[in-house]
């Protein structure tokens, strides 16, 4: 298995599917590009989770570590989104999670050209010693391709989860939530009927689609949710359907 040591950083751009085409040993590059695909948009997934360790995921005597979310995000949105990440972690795993801000005394750690050196490539092992430095057992790393916080609505992101202790990632999404796409709306509608105690109703979708704070809650509790059935799928039944 290719870890975190035997590569210095891996592409958080590189198309998912050219992984696939016959690649063998150990892989070099890895991640997702979300300004390339090809296709009509009906036919890409809303979240696609890949490269999933089964046997390893965190619990409750473990500490996941919640860096800033990167990439093309704006300091307003990272704030939020980062919030986001931590209550819907929190929420999913049963870990206890601890989240380092942008901005602070760890600010120099958790820059982008610290933990992306080169343009779109996650250092990992850089972020295995910030994980080692902060004594937790998982790194939660999130790229943010695009926000566009206004109707129709849109974020594409890129999420990870790292072993500290093993060096390996437990776990790869990648996510595009566009508001202008029939299949995102329909999953926002399952998305109100299972959360929202109230009786759904149409008003409740259209404020969503209208707020960039609850979409974003939206898209980034579905991607949380995703990984939780991959990582512990016995616990599928304790798992909002």
């Amino acid at each position: 298995m290719c870890t975190a040591k035997q590569w210095r950083s891996v592409a958080v751009l590189l198309p998912a599917w050219v992984l696939a085409a016959g690649l063998s040993g150990c892989v070099l590059q890895r991640g997702v590009d979300f300004g390339s695909r090809a296709g009509r948009a009906e036919n890409i997934p809303v979240i696609r989770v890949y490269n999933v360790m089964n046997e390893a995921w965190p619990d409750q005597t473990q500490t996941v570590l919640l860096l800033p979310p990167l990439g093309q995000v704006t300091p307003k949105y990272r704030e939020s989104l980062q919030l986001d990440l931590q209550e819907e972690f929190q929420k999913y795993f049963n870990s206890r999670v601890v989240s380092v801000g942008a901005r602070g005394k760890m600010e120099e750690y958790v820059a982008e050209k610290n933990l992306v050196p080169e343009s779109g490539f996650f250092d990992f092992e850089e972020i295995k010693r910030l994980g080692e430095l902060m004594q937790t057992d998982y790194v939660v790393c999130t790229w943010i391709q695009e926000v566009r916080p206004y109707p129709p609505q849109s974020l594409s992101l890129y999420i990870t989860i790292l072993d500290v202790t093993r060096g390996d990632l437990l776990i790869e999404l990648d996510a595009t939530f566009n508001a202008a796409e029939q299949k995102v709306v329909v999953a926002l509608e399952n998305y109100l009927q299972r959360r929202r105690a109230r009786t759904y109703d149409r008003n409740s979708l259209d404020m969503m689609l209208q707020s960039p704070s609850d979409f974003h809650l939206f898209a980034i509790s579905e991607c949380c949710r995703a990984m939780a059935l991959e990582l512990a799928p016995t616990l599928q039944t304790k798992i909002w359907p």
